[in-house]
């Protein structure tokens, strides 16, 4: 599970509408698809038989023999009479099957393809006020902007000076972990070293060292750097790390005209897919903010997957 927040403009439920994900909401709206998952049912369905040959005494597992028995038994799914007898109101709102032959079956899910989070709610109150309070709504010609940049900038200063205060220096590394990655984890051909070996490169290297040893010492905490905080976040100048935080990002992602606009794909555990350059993301959001009406009003949500 994961918290991230995205900030909408106008209309909260309406904009959030089209981004629900069914299956915990359980809202049957116009965004919610039916999926036809009969081939790879079928290919999970030949998957299970050959476990189950392998672990015979396995106490987990699929235990029948039937493709019927893989759906309705082990999967869940729910059984209808024929195509023209789905309720999607009722038994087979989230899925459903129906024979088209011997142990064979139509099977369907339905599902939102668009969804980013199950659950949303009021949000941290990250928007200053010109009038220097702080809230999660507010229209846009009452929010000082300019005001929380220059602090979010200002934290982010503060925050590199106390890694570099804390080691002593600078730290510039000659092996990112990001460039052994690919060495033992490659998205093609074969990997070139084990996990093992590559973790022993990135340690053997002194700003490695000198960052973890301040961590132990206390110099460095986990309110400081977080809990996957890294010396590769600060192996460069103050100015290019200030740019790598977000400044101008106020939030996750944000959400205009039904339109969901983020900096990645949010997974459990806080796991980002897909991000986008810090840079990018960055000079986008702050177009974004530029472009808004002054009388549009903004909310900072809090959501979860």
């Amino acid at each position: 599970m994961s918290h991230f927040s995205v900030l909408v403009v106008g209309n909260v439920d309406y904009n959030m509408a089209p981004f629900h994900e069914f299956e915990c909401t359980g809202w049957n709206n116009e965004f919610v698809k039916t999926i036809d998952v009969t081939k790879s049912e079928k290919k999970d369905f030949q998957k299970a038989l050959k476990d189950q040959k392998k672990n015979q005494d396995k106490q987990y597992g699929f235990k029948g023999t039937t493709f019927y028995e893989y759906l309705k038994d082990y999967c869940g799914y729910n059984e209808a009479e024929s195509p023209n007898q789905i309720d999607t109101e009722g038994n087979h709102k989230y899925n459903y099957f129906y024979k088209v032959g011997e142990d064979d079956f139509k099977v369907f899910r339905r599902t939102n393809p668009n969804s980013f989070y199950d659950y949303y709610g009021p949000g941290y109150k990250g928007l200053k006020l010109k009038s220097g309070e702080y809230t999660n709504k507010a229209k846009v010609k009452d929010v000082d902007f300019q005001g929380k940049w220059a602090e979010k900038e200002q934290a982010a200063r503060e925050q590199y000076r106390k890694v570099i205060n804390a080691i002593g220096y600078a730290p510039t590394l000659e092996t990112p972990w990001n460039s052994l990655i690919p060495k033992f984890h490659p998205k093609k051909g074969k990997a070139i070293m084990t996990k093992d070996q590559a973790v022993e490169i990135y340690k053997a290297q002194q700003a490695v060292k000198d960052f973890e040893q301040a961590r132990k010492d206390g110099k460095l905490t986990y309110e400081d750097i977080g809990i996957f905080g890294s010396v590769d976040e600060y192996a460069m100048s103050e100015d290019e790390f200030v740019k790598s935080q977000h400044i101008h990002a106020l939030t996750f992602g944000y959400v205009i005209n039904r339109k969901y606009h983020s900096n990645g794909d949010m997974g459990w555990w806080a796991m980002v897919s897909n991000e986008k350059d810090p840079n990018a993301w960055d000079e986008e959001y702050q177009k974004f903010i530029e472009s808004l009406n002054p009388e549009d009003e903004i909310s900072i949500l809090d959501c979860h997957v």
